[in-house]
């Protein structure tokens, strides 16, 4: 990692600082050392004053001064001081047409002019990539177009952030209730600063909303029926504004419909299945997906939910049998 030269221009003091003590003593506390945390705050710094880093450049030089030949001590001779009741001659303006004036008067030499632009070395100048991902790209214009998300429930930031990762997201973000809470957690955590590291596996800031998942989350398996229908018709409209493919959004709505309809819901235990079979098929697509591989998700495994279904059937039958030996244990 490169250091923070302390002598770099306009770079303030971070550990006095009053906009940035706290955050650089957070920073410090929380193991860091002190020039990492110069590091991190110096590029935060930057982003708010002049967005981004500026190139060091060095200051121009102005050219030579054209060297004159050497004389000899006897050679050496001062011209006579003009009259000025005498005309110049003929001689005098063939002297001036073949000898040109210094260019510079000897007290005080003039700024340099058309100074050509200072050669920039190729390491200073930004990666043709980093250029593109730090410029913001726009959409084409469309007049008739409306908003995909204007009229949506927004989940918790932590939520949206895995989402455009196409990373796995649990359900209960998606419902009433963690869509609640995301109010919540903008409040408490919009002035807190996270350290985390990129995907080039360097150290990046990141407010704490983005960053930190809610600690009331459920797992998929625990919704209850009403949560899970909710939660993923929610889920569904932000593929697209989210940046997921048409496909890959058709497969997941695919999934989500097949789950609702499925000929088990009417029976016992078989939304309770259904929710479980949800929960794990998801979470293996996503874990396949990192990984490069990709299969149907749409296409539900039927051997997989019966294994499921005598899973959940095994666990109903635990809690009877448990029931059953306390009612008697009682009665004796």
């Amino acid at each position: 990692m490169p250091i923070v030269e302390p002598a770099q221009e306009g770079l303030p003091d971070f550990s006095t600082h009053p906009d940035y003590q706290q955050l650089f003593d957070t920073l410090v506390a929380g193991g860091q050392h002190r020039e990492q945390a110069t590091l991190l705050l110096a590029d935060l710094w930057h982003k708010r004053t002049n967005n981004g880093p500026p190139q060091q450049q060095a200051a121009p030089q102005p050219p030579e001064l054209p060297q004159q030949p050497p004389q000899c001590p006897g050679e050496e001779e001062q011209p006579p001081a003009p009259d000025p009741n005498v005309q110049p001659g003929p001689q005098h303006h063939a002297h001036h047409r073949h000898h040109a004036p210094h260019p510079f008067p000897p007290e005080a030499p003039p700024a340099p002019q058309d100074i050509p632009p200072l050669r920039v070395d190729d390491h200073d100048m930004p990666a043709q990539d980093r250029v593109d991902k730090r410029t913001p790209q726009l959409p084409p214009v469309d007049l008739e177009a409306k908003s995909r998300t204007m009229a949506l429930q927004r989940p918790p930031s932590y939520a949206i952030e895995r989402f455009r990762k196409f990373e796995y997201v649990p359900l209960w973000y998606f419902t009433e209730q963690g869509c609640q809470a995301a109010d919540k957690d903008k409040t408490s955590n919009e002035d807190l600063w996270d350290v985390t590291k990129t995907s080039d596996n360097r150290l990046a800031l990141c407010t704490a909303a983005t960053n930190r998942p809610s600690p009331f989350a459920l797992a998929d398996e625990q919704l209850t029926w009403e949560q899970f229908m909710d939660a993923n018709h929610l889920f569904c409209r932000w593929l697209i504004p989210a940046g997921w493919t048409e496909d890959y959004a058709k497969v997941l709505s695919s999934f989500f419909w097949q789950i609702e309809n499925h000929e088990d819901k009417g029976i016992a235990e078989g939304k309770e299945t259904l929710l479980l079979y949800q929960a794990r098929a998801r979470k293996a697509w996503h874990n396949e997906l990192k990984a490069g591989h990709f299969f149907n998700l749409a296409k539900l495994d039927d051997k997989k939910m019966n294994a499921y279904r005598k899973e959940v059937d095994a666990k109903h039958n635990a809690v009877v049998r448990k029931a059953v030996s306390l009612s008697a244990h009682y009665r004796l």
